[in-house]
């Protein structure tokens, strides 16, 4: 059927643009307008996002099926699928799901196809207008028979709105037709489950909660349908009753169909010619929201000017510009994929350089009641002292050149400038670049910026995590509380590396004044901003932990004290939720955590739903419900796209379950991620892949973070021994070191060395531990192998007295089970191994290098519970989203 017969009904892009950009009134004021349209979306959006579409899918299975008939010799394809010739199966009002239920049968199939056409495929720019103009108001709906989840992807990667995606019949019932969040809604379900729509019987009914929420929005919305051919009898039966009815599609139909095209089906025409329903020829999808975008929203930019990463922007800006599908005839398209490309190279230095400011400033913690900045006293930069700048920015970031410009800065000697902003500007650049510091640079640079800019704080905070010496450090922060002590947050950091520090220099001398600083801080904090928000609370728990840790009923009334305060005031809040977990208080619950989800799920808070499914799988994974942990991440990874934070915590939670090659998938998707690199290297040593160790080692940029994690790994413990002994000769070292420098003397069999190290720990009550305590009680059996048994017998009952027999401290079960091995009792070796390899199997890998353990690893009990049991999460478990 030719678009002659209907040339009435034809309406052009202009008309269109016109009757969208004719809103009658705006969202709570904000100047967002109310849109009169939602918009229909087909598989022909998706062409140049590199998706074959319906069309293209149905030529390729039909010259399939006709090859494979036989009949290929006797009749062309076109007579083969002619009304007196096509198979029984085949329906010519729907070839795309029957041709589909014909080459793949089971359901199952048919998502495995799917999901291998839409992998790896990125949203073209036609959906970067269309999330543009939702940005703006004149779209909030957007309905799609599609699988792909090109528009979504689009919002994460072009917008910082977060849309709601509804792919189920029974979670539409849920959207409102009033909220103003961008909604997506999949008529025909989503790739990732099998339950996708595909076949003639399937499509040929939406379920009654889809056919409502459609209803629904046709009352108050126009609809505008693009890459659409309208062979679903379910959408367009839905259409064609809503049209007998003057209430719904008040604001018309408009159905986009791309010029050239010669018929269209039955099904079409017939509902063309009902009132309200016009046609609108179109070049294609990227060249219609192209001239919408145009047009109404004066020529913006479809992605926002805000900087990026160089290597985000370039990627995505090459995505959109350079796609060979790209109609570059189109004027609108070439203007602006010209315009990408210049603002791009052009404005980089300028967009990067207020980037890195800004990005400073916040340092990537919430800044809340931060305090505005007082102004510089310096003048402004001088043309030619801004192009400078500009340059070395341009030259250092945007081509990726930072040592020859470091050069040239240490050439000028910016510390001889007069002050300035100019001489801010550049030493900063140059600190900056340099991104190994010692702790004499940090405070040369440092010391010098804060002199000329003292009221910025950054500067503190950034000197002080340059810092290696933590006394260094905290000297900066406590600096920093002077100088801003109204601002909690400044006051946090100070507590954190407080607590940092003293968590591994527990009851030292000067002990009892510093924790009474780390109190006032945290009672200072609060005082400013007493919210639950406030991390005080956190580092309030910590805090009594680190106080009490010797005296069990104190440490939990204290706990308990808080817990209910927290829970009196802010129950559902996922703070405090993370807080109980924090103390393991007895009012956290596995129907507390389930509350405050459903309460966040109906106030639609995406940054605590997170949050809170994170505490749901902690839950689960703390009581050794590992499949419930596994259930929970296919859960939220269905709804939700996810952060870097959570994709570790998964890692870590397969890894410590030993679904190794899932866990390393994970990993390796954050390379910038320091403890994310260790735990690739980890698994790694613990599958035996020695090479790959050393290679992914090799390649770090950073080698000498990871050195002596590297060498743990390999058993180098005499490279750790010089390691440490170069370490501590200037400075002190952290009871975690002493605990790590033991462990190395004790693999090199060095056991005088283990005692002298320890010994002082050993006899001072308040610098002692179980790690302290097991280690120096090995060595000394080691030394004393020639004692007579009662001495030996001496030492056993020494480390049964410390440990099993403490009533004021609760050691740990790693703790027991190295007591347990000294002792030589094989029954609680065995007990207390198997309760650390059944909540946690990887810590097998840990427990197996011990010295202590070493006379019981050839025992068959031992050894059973020792066995590697590697595992391998389903297919849908996957691990690739990210936000």
């Amino acid at each position: 059927m030719t678009l002659q017969e209907l040339s009435h009904k034809r309406k052009s892009v202009s008309d269109l643009i016109r009757f969208i950009g004719n809103s009658s009134g705006h969202i709570d004021g904000t100047g967002i307008k109310t849109p009169n349209y939602s918009v229909l979306l087909g598989s022909g959006a998706s062409i140049t996002s590199g998706i074959r579409s319906g069309q293209n899918l149905i030529e390729i299975w039909k010259k399939e099926v006709f090859q494979e008939s036989g009949k290929d010799s006797d009749m062309t394809l076109e007579e083969f699928f002619s009304l007196n010739n096509a198979p029984d199966w085949y329906e010519e009002s729907n070839p795309y799901s029957a041709l589909f239920e014909n080459r793949y049968d089971l359901q199952r199939h048919r998502r495995i196809f799917v999901e291998h056409e839409v992998s790896g495929k990125t949203p073209s720019i036609g959906y970067a207008y269309l999330v543009k103009l939702i940005e703006q108001g004149f779209f909030n709906t957007v309905f799609t028979t599609n699988f792909d989840d090109l528009l979504n992807e689009a919002f994460y990667r072009f917008s910082k709105n977060r849309p709601i995606v509804c792919a189920h019949d029974s979670s539409i019932s849920g959207i409102s037709v009033t909220s103003t969040r961008p909604k997506i809604i999949k008529l025909h379900g989503d790739y990732l489950f099998d339950d996708i729509k595909t076949t003639l019987r399937e499509t040929e009914s939406l379920e009654m909660n889809m056919k409502m929420k459609f209803q629904e929005f046709a009352k108050d919305f126009g609809l505008i349908v693009v890459g659409y051919a309208g062979n679903d009898r379910s959408i367009m039966d839905i259409l064609t009753y809503l049209l007998q009815h003057e209430d719904y599609f008040k604001n018309g139909i408009y159905w986009c169909i791309r010029k050239g095209e010669k018929s269209i089906s039955t099904e079409l025409k017939k509902l063309l010619w009902r009132d309200r329903v016009f046609f609108v020829e179109i070049d294609g999808f990227d060249e219609l929201f192209a001239e919408i975008n145009h047009n109404l929203n004066q020529g913006a930019l479809p992605i926002d000017d805000a900087f990026l990463s160089r290597a985000h922007q370039e990627n995505i800006i090459k995505e959109l510009t350079e796609n060979n599908r790209l109609n570059l005839g189109n004027a609108y398209l070439a203007e602006d994929c010209k315009k990408l490309k210049d603002h791009f190279e052009d404005n980089f230095a300028n967009d990067f350089f207020e980037y890195i400011r800004k990005q400073k400033a916040d340092q990537s913690k919430n800044n809340v009641n931060r305090r505005a900045r007082k102004r510089l006293h310096f003048p402004k930069l001088s043309a030619e002292e801004q192009k400078e700048l500009n340059d070395l920015v341009s030259e250092a970031y945007g081509l990726r050149h930072p040592i020859p410009v470091l050069q040239k800065l240490k050439a000028k000697n910016v510390f001889e400038l007069d002050d300035s902003r100019f001489k801010l500007e550049l030493l900063e650049l140059e600190a900056d670049l340099q991104k190994e510091m010692k702790d004499d640079d940090v405070k040369r640079y440092f010391n010098e910026l804060i002199r000329l800019d003292s009221s910025n704080e950054r500067y503190y905070e950034i000197a002080a995590n340059r810092s290696s010496n933590p006394i260094q450090s905290l000297g900066y922060l406590s600096l920093a509380c002077e100088r801003f002590n109204n601002d909690y947050y400044i006051i946090n950091s100070y507590i954190s590396v407080l607590l940092d520090f003293w968590e591994d220099r527990i009851k030292q001398e000067d002990f009892q004044s510093d924790a009474k600083t780390i109190e006032d801080n945290i009672n200072r904090s609060l005082q400013l901003f007493p919210y639950i928000d406030n991390m005080a609370f956190s580092y309030r728990v910590r805090y009594i932990q680190l106080v009490y840790d010797d005296n069990r009923a104190k440490l939990q009334a204290e706990l308990d004290s808080i817990c209910q305060d927290v829970v009196d005031k802010y129950k559902l809040h996922p703070q405090t939720l993370y807080i109980l977990r924090l103390s393991k208080s007895k009012f956290l619950s596995e129907s507390l955590i389930k509350k405050s989800l459903e309460f966040y799920l109906s106030a639609d808070n995406e940054s605590f739903i997170e949050k809170i499914y994170i505490e749901l799988i902690h839950w689960y994974n703390s009581h050794n419900e590992f499949n419930k942990v596994l259930e929970t991440f296919e859960l939220f990874e269905n709804e939700y796209l996810y952060s870097d934070n959570y994709k570790f915590l998964k890692g870590k939670l397969l890894m410590d379950q030993e679904y190794f090659d899932d866990a390393l998938d994970i990993f390796k998707t954050l390379p910038n991620n320091p403890k994310a690199n260790e735990q690739v290297m980890t698994i790694l040593a613990y599958q035996n892949k020695n090479e790959q160790l050393t290679e992914f080692y090799d390649k770090l940029g950073n080698k000498d973070e990871y050195k002596e994690h590297y060498y743990g790994l390999t058993n180098n413990h005499e490279e750790l021994v010089s390691l440490y002994q170069d370490r501590f000769a200037t400075t002190s070292p952290t009871k975690s070191e002493v605990v790590s420098y033991a462990f190395s003397l004790l693999k090199t069999e060095d056991y005088n060395s283990v005692l002298s190290l320890l010994k002082p720990y050993y006899d001072n009550p308040q610098l002692t531990d179980g790690a302290i305590m097991v280690n120096y009680q090995w060595a000394r059996l080691k030394c004393e192998r020639s004692a007579t048994n009662k001495i030996k017998e001496k030492i056993k009952e020494k480390i049964k007295e410390k440990i099993f027999d403490n009533k004021y401290i609760e050691y740990s079960d790693f703790e027991k089970l190295g007591a347990a091995c000294i002792i030589g009792d094989k029954n609680e070796i065995v007990s207390y191994l198997s309760k650390i390899i059944k909540v946690t199997p990887v810590d097998k890998y840990v427990v197996k290098g011990w010295p202590v353990l070493e006379p019981y690893l050839t025992d068959s009990k031992v050894q059973r519970i020792l066995e590697s049991s590697v595992k391998r999460c389903g297919a849908n478990h996957d691990v690739g989203k990210t936000v």
